[in-house]
This record gives C-alpha cells, sequence and structure tokens, in this order.
C-alpha cells in the first residue's frame, strides 16, 4: 500500500558549515522524509494537499481495484499528476534544513556570526580563484589569525588565485602575498600602486618615479597589530634595505 511506502523514518544528513568561537563546529542538518501527519508545505515543491489527495486517490484504487469506478480515478489521478508535474515518489520526499551544533540542537547564528559561516564555506569550496571583500567584517582579529589566514595560506600553497580587499594586517601581511594593490585619492585624484613585501616597494603605475615603502603605507593603512609586520621583517628580510 502507498501509505506503507510513504511512512519510512526520515533520514538527516549533516555538512559541516563552519566553526564560530566558544560554539565548537556548526552544521547544517538536512532532515528528508516522506510525506506524513507532521510534515510541512515547505518542505514539499507541491501543496501537501494536493499530495495528500493523490496519496488518497492511489488507496482508493488499490482497495477498489475491480469497482466500477476504477477507470475515473485513475482519470483522475493522472491529471493531478500531470498537472502538477509529478512522476515519481520523489515529489512526495520532503526536505527542510536546519542550522545545528555539534549536540544537534539547533541554532540561530547572528549576522556577524553568519558572515564567519559563509566565508569559511566559501574557502571550502574547490575552485581556481577566490574573490573576497573585507572578509574580517564582523570578525575578532585572533578569529581572524586563527582561522582564516591558515586557510588563505594553505589555498595559496595549492596554486590557487585569491584576490583579497582588506584593512587587516593579518590578511595582508601575514598570508604572504605575491602583489598587493594599493590605492590613494587626494586633492580628487586616485593613484594605483603595485609592489609587494619582498622589496618593499609600491609603484604609482602612471609614473614609475613615484614610489612608496610598502611597510610605511601598510603600517599606516592596515588594522591588526604591529606583530604582522614584525613577522613579515623576518621572511622578507632584504640586502640592506
Amino acid at each position: 500500500m502507498i501509505k506503507k511506502v510513504l511512512a519510512k523514518p526520515e533520514y538527516n544528513e549533516r555538512t559541516i558549515l563552519g566553526t564560530i568561537e566558544e560554539k565548537g563546529t556548526i552544521y547544517i542538518n538536512k532532515k528528508y522524509r516522506f510525506l506524513c501527519k507532521d510534515s510541512k508545505t515547505a518542505e514539499f515543491s507541491v501543496g501537501i494537499t494536493k499530495l495528500n489527495k493523490i496519496v488518497d486517490l492511489i488507496n482508493e484504487i488499490a482497495n477498489e481495484f475491480e469497482s466500477s469506478s476504477i477507470s475515473t480515478k485513475i482519470n483522475e489521478l493522472v491529471l493531478l499528476c500531470n498537472e502538477e508535474n509529478i512522476v515519481s515518489l520523489k515529489s512526495f520526499l520532503g526536505l527542510s534544513k536546519q542550522i545545528v551544533t555539534e549536540s544537534n540542537e539547533e541554532y540561530l547564528p547572528s549576522n556577524g556570526e553568519k558572515g564567519i559561516l559563509l566565508l569559511q564555506r566559501t574557502l571550502s569550496e574547490d575552485a581556481d580563484a577566490y574573490f573576497l571583500d573585507e572578509p574580517e567584517l564582523g570578525m575578532g582579529n585572533s578569529f581572524i589569525d586563527t582561522n582564516i589566514r591558515p586557510i588563505i595560506s594553505s589555498l595559496a600553497k595549492q596554486h590557487k588565485t585569491i584576490v583579497v580587499a582588506t584593512h587587516n594586517a593579518n590578511i595582508a601581511v601575514r598570508t604572504l602575498p605575491y602583489l598587493s594593490i594599493f590605492r590613494t585619492h587626494q586633492n580628487g585624484e586616485y593613484n594605483t600602486y603595485i609592489g609587494n613585501p619582498f622589496n618593499d616597494k609600491l609603484k604609482n603605475i602612471s609614473d614609475e618615479t613615484d614610489v612608496k615603502s610598502w611597510t610605511k603605507e601598510s603600517l599606516h593603512t592596515l588594522e591588526g597589530g604591529k606583530e604582522a609586520f614584525y613577522e613579515r621583517k623576518s621572511i622578507y628580510e632584504t640586502s640592506g634595505e
């Protein structure tokens, strides 16, 4: 009988969303379950009322297979399934999603935590290039240095391209950037400089004689503490500069 088929237990599937300080690992829990008395409309692409009507029709057909009205019931079932484009039992499989903790308790992240989880999930996906616009927003500096920076550095070692717009020193310096782009705006005029921490220079792309110190400009512009710059000195030690 169709109701026995649709009465299968629910199935839960958890995937890691990210990590939040003091909360631990956070997961997305996907709950799959066939149509039942506890089902909610949001779990299905077709309204529950119509799905229940189809189930009732199937059971009527199964119970009254030799009835004179069987052909009418079958035609009604076919029309209803065609109307909703139902071709398999997949339409009766509902899906809901919850964000849960390690102990499977439902958890509602704050806006800042949502940004942290979204960034971690984005960086965990396999891609050739990643573009991040101020990923440090809403995050503590210690969290950035402990959790986000190592991920960016690891991706760079895998020869991935990571483009980051940031004001954070731990991201801009400790990730050991291959190229830095610095923009200035003064008296209504914009200038673009490129360089890297290895030679401690930033050159104006429109005027090669206009050269700035990468370290000095970074210290003035970036946030996150001088520790990053002291570490940079030991890594990018140059000859007498």
